[in-house]
């Protein structure tokens, strides 16, 4: 997880995930409308995060991007991860995505995060298929995803919800 990948496109910046920002992440992925989008939608401890922190900041195959922007707010607003790469490299997953400031949502910074994010995927990773999978009912984020160019592949039941498995080539 600890990596140098970095983008900018004005006011918006991704950039590594650090131990400082664990707290406020924990923050924003404990908030019901964020958690329930989640495979495991139970609430995040202090400690589990740390926990969880500690572990994937030695993986190398899981990278972990906070959102910040730096115009009108100047704040973090939410996070984003490319992991799970395939043997060969070409593929990974897109996901832990959301915008956990409730004054950044609805200024459509999740489009541009989610084509900045696929952007080090494709030119800075050299990723040449992301993956991802969401809930039917997460309405939101699959316009997101459609609105990025994802397609819609498949599907399977998780927790008793229905998961949309989608794709984007590069």
């Amino acid at each position: 997880m600890l990596h140098q990948y970095f983008e900018k496109e004005y006011p918006l910046i991704l950039r590594p995930l650090c131990e400082d920002d664990i707290e406020e992440m924990r923050m924003w992925r404990n908030l019901n409308h964020i958690r329930k989008n989640f495979i495991y939608s139970g609430i995040v401890s202090s400690a589990e995060q740390k926990t969880w922190f500690d572990k994937h900041k030695v993986m190398v195959n899981d990278f972990v991007f906070i959102i910040e922007e730096t115009s009108v707010l100047h704040k973090k607003i939410g996070t984003v991860s490319i992991y799970n790469f395939s043997e060969s490299g070409k593929n990974a997953e897109f996901g832990r995505f959301f915008i956990g400031e409730a004054d950044a949502r609805g200024k459509g910074y999740g489009v541009r995060v989610a084509k900045m994010a696929c952007n080090i995927a494709f030119e800075q990773m050299k990723i040449k298929k992301l993956l991802l999978e969401v809930f039917e009912d997460n309405l939101l984020a699959r316009n997101i995803y459609k609105k990025v160019g994802f397609n819609e592949y498949g599907e399977h039941v998780k927790n008793g919800r229905k998961l949309i498995r989608m794709e984007l080539e590069k």
